[in-house]
């Protein structure tokens, strides 16, 4: 790199070099990593184009951009992410937070709106804590038991509990095959490995580096979802379940629960018009004999 490299030639070198990479929105990827390495937000960068980087910022720009380039997720090399109006600390620990699961969250919280009482939330596969976090930072008298079989997943959780300062989850390293709660709750909620394993090679290269664990259920896309019918013992009468599914056999999903008399399922689309949220309802139970 020559000496003088000031911001606005970097944006603009950095954007035909990302082109060249196949990266997608090759600018926003330089600009949030320049405002990133000059600890700044991005309308900085055009009020200061002609500030010339030192060689200690250079030197980790080119750190970054190498980086980028084989295709590790924007998000980790930033280490944090917004997620639903919350910065969080997210890293190769756990999976990266995406829209979809900002709908899940949505939703959640809707229907949460029209409980008169506290309330006690199960999350399965927490990750980086970004469900149960943002739940509990908009109810804080809620009480919410998150688990997840990463115990590298769980300390990240912890972590960004404590840096937005949400004392009311509690976090637990556990398998949820196995696990067996000691109560009820009003809401279970999870963004589950939906991933169907033979469709990773197709996806974004990005996913390489996530954690696989929190991508695929393996050889059986429905295992989950099997287990979760199953944890309708753990709901409580009127309470919700609330899933992320794939779009790809949404159907398959739903079959398992249409047995079921005392429940209530609907499907609700994304962003992109996709099946992507299962909502299922617990009926009160009606003795009618």
């Amino acid at each position: 790199m020559e000496t003088n490299w000031t911001i606005s030639k970097l944006i603009s070198w950095g954007t035909n070099y990302f082109s060249e990479k196949k990266i997608d929105s090759p600018r926003l990827n330089i600009e949030l990593i320049l405002a990133n390495i000059l600890n700044c937000q991005r309308i900085d960068l055009y009020l200061n184009y002609d500030y010339v980087l030192n060689e200690k910022e250079l030197s980790k720009l080119r750190e970054f951009l190498k980086r980028r380039a084989k295709n590790e997720p924007l998000q980790y090399l930033l280490g944090e992410v917004n997620f639903y109006g919350y910065r969080l600390k997210i890293d190769k620990r756990a999976l990266i937070p995406r829209p979809e699961t900002e709908l899940l969250v949505q939703i959640a919280i809707e229907d949460l709106k029209q409980h008169n009482q506290q309330c006690k939330i199960l999350e399965i596969g927490t990750g980086s804590g970004c469900i149960s976090i943002v739940l509990a930072k908009q109810f804080p008298e809620i009480s919410i038991t998150a688990i997840d079989i990463s115990s590298d997943a769980i300390q990240l959780a912890r972590e960004n509990s404590k840096m937005l300062d949400v004392g009311n989850i509690h976090f637990i390293v556990a398998d949820f095959f196995n696990y067996q709660p000691d109560n009820k709750f009003d809401m279970i909620i999870s963004n589950p490995p939906y991933v169907i394993a033979e469709d990773i090679p197709k996806l974004q290269k990005e996913l390489s580096y996530e954690p696989q664990i929190a991508l695929t259920p393996g050889e059986d896309p429905l295992a989950f979802y099997k287990t979760f019918v199953k944890y309708l013992d753990y709901l409580e009468e009127n309470g919700t379940m609330i899933l992320e599914i794939n779009e790809k056999n949404s159907k398959d999903v739903t079959n398992l629960f249409d047995n079921m008399s005392n429940i209530k399922i609907g499907i609700i689309k994304d962003y992109r018009d996709l099946d992507r949220i299962i909502l299922i309802k617990k009926l009160q139970f009606c003795n009618n004999q």
